[in-house]
Parts: structure tokens; sequence; C-alpha cells
């Protein structure tokens, strides 16, 4: 009730405040429902096996990171939207660059959660970050044209040629279309 009440104040002026109230909205509520399911696990866990009742900690525990998890990227979903609609800068940025720091941050915050949500598990990450290095000097080896695309890309984008929206030809390769992402 009092969401409905506070949020189209924030709206208004505070767009960050309004993207950070809208991102902690639903996680929240089911934030309260756990937390209430967990309260009434409780209430049996003194008459539970001892592993039953350490895996029920450890599902709240990664539940716990999941929701926060889940406020991280929502909330960079809805900041990136404001800065597209222009409610944060003076002048329209370039909305190229404003997704694809989007995507980055969001991709960051979901392999830094799985870092974390491992150990909870009970699983060593540092044979998987080992075995991460290794299976990179492979994959660098094997995907040569993959990367050389790819970087290709980011000096495309980095001389800023081409923007979203805009109609390219070659015709030479006898190819075109209009950039979308």
């Amino acid at each position: 009730l009092s969401y409905q009440k506070i949020h189209p104040r924030l709206t208004k002026r505070y767009f960050v405040a309004s993207a950070l109230l809208e991102a902690i909205h639903w996680p929240l509520v089911v934030f309260i429902w756990v937390k209430a399911a967990a309260s009434m696990i409780s209430v049996f866990t003194s008459k539970m096996d001892d592993t039953l009742v350490h895996l029920v900690w450890k599902l709240r525990d990664v539940g716990l990171t999941l929701l926060f998890a889940w406020v991280l990227v929502r909330f960079i979903q809805l900041l990136e939207e404001q800065i597209l609609l222009g409610h944060l800068a003076r002048k329209r940025p370039d909305a190229t660059t404003v997704q694809a720091a989007g995507k980055l941050l969001r991709v960051c915050i979901i392999i830094i959660v799985i870092l974390f949500i491992l150990p909870l598990l009970g699983i060593n990450i540092s044979g998987i970050v080992a075995f991460g290095g290794g299976s990179a000097i492979i994959l660098g080896i094997g995907a040569q044209q993959i990367f050389a695309n790819y970087f290709g890309g980011l000096v495309i984008y980095a001389d800023r040629n081409f923007k979203v929206g805009d109609w390219i030809s070659s015709p030479d390769k006898a190819i075109e279309g209009q950039v979308e992402d």
C-alpha cells in the first residue's frame, strides 16, 4: 500500500530513487513470503534431522543471494531505460553505448552471483577458476576468428561509424540491413 503512495511521487522528479524503489518492490514481496515460510520451518527444525536443517539454511542463503541479484539486475535495467528516455542527462545519450553498458553490467552481476552461490552450495570454485583459465587458452587458440570478429566489432563501435537505426549496405558483398542492436 505504501509503495502505491510513494512511487508516483518519486517518479515525477527522482528517477534514480523511483527505479530503485521499483526494482526492490517484487523481490521484497518475495522476501517477505520466504521469510514467513522460513520462520514456519524453523518451528519444526528442532524435530528435523541436522542435514535437512542445514539444507534448508543453505537454500535460504541461496534464495537471499538470488533476490539481491534480482534487485541489482532490475535496477540496472530500469536505470538504463531512464537514461535512454533522457531523464538523467541534459543531452540524449547514445543508445548503443547505454545498452552495451547495461548488458555488460548485468552479465558481470550474474557471474559474480554465480561465484557467490557455488560456495554456499559447497562447491569449491578454485577448480572451476583453474579449469576456466585452461579452457580460455584452448578457446583462444581454437576460436581466433571469433575473437577477431568480436574485436573488429569493438573497433567499429569505438569509431562510432554506425548507430542503432542506421541503414547499412555493402554492394561488394550484396549485404544490406538496418542496425538493430
